[in-house]
């Protein structure tokens, strides 16, 4: 029986909705879990006298808190920021990964990182190596090897080497 009222509302099965509310309440979890923990992920971003480190799902502290700030882990690396603005990256033992450099470096996305240096944006290695350069006005992480980027005022796809896969639009 479909509750009807004279509101915004008419027509819907609000007993309907009701059961679709209560299903994705019941699934939602285990998925948004299994979302969360895709990389495995063992260790857990904490701060402690305003710097930041990293724990166990235990509370026992693994890398000490030395970083101004500090992402999560995605494919085994964090990226860290010193306390005099440069970044890097961390894998899961607290070695730098390479040299802290002057840019703003992003979460690891399919082996790439968005990165950008002064107003333009391009993509760094876990080694820190310019793999597309700087030099998009904007760019979104990749998903399944595509990337959208915007450049001279319009937008586009691009690939893992950098390559234009679609007009500019």
């Amino acid at each position: 029986m479909a509750v009807r009222s004279a509101s915004n509302f008419e027509g819907i099965d609000m007993q309907r909705v009701f059961f679709l509310l209560v299903l994705t309440l019941i699934l939602l979890p285990p998925v948004s879990a299994q979302l969360f923990f895709e990389d495995d992920i063992r260790l857990f971003p904490f701060v402690a006298e305003g710097k930041w480190g990293f724990i166990d799902k235990a509370g026992k502290v693994e890398i000490e808190p030395a970083y101004r700030s500090v992402s999560g882990y995605s494919e085994g690396f964090a990226v860290v920021e010193l306390d005099d603005g440069r970044m890097s990256m961390i894998d899961s033992n607290g070695e730098i990964a390479f040299e802290p450099m002057e840019i703003r470096i992003f979460s690891m996305s399919e082996g790439l990182s968005r990165a950008q240096k002064g107003d333009f944006w391009g993509y760094i290695d876990s080694k820190g190596k310019v793999v597309i350069p700087f030099k998009y006005e904007l760019a979104s992480n990749f998903f399944k090897g595509v990337a959208r980027i915007k450049i001279e005022r319009k937008f586009a796809f691009i690939d893992r080497r950098g390559n234009v896969l679609t007009k500019l639009y």
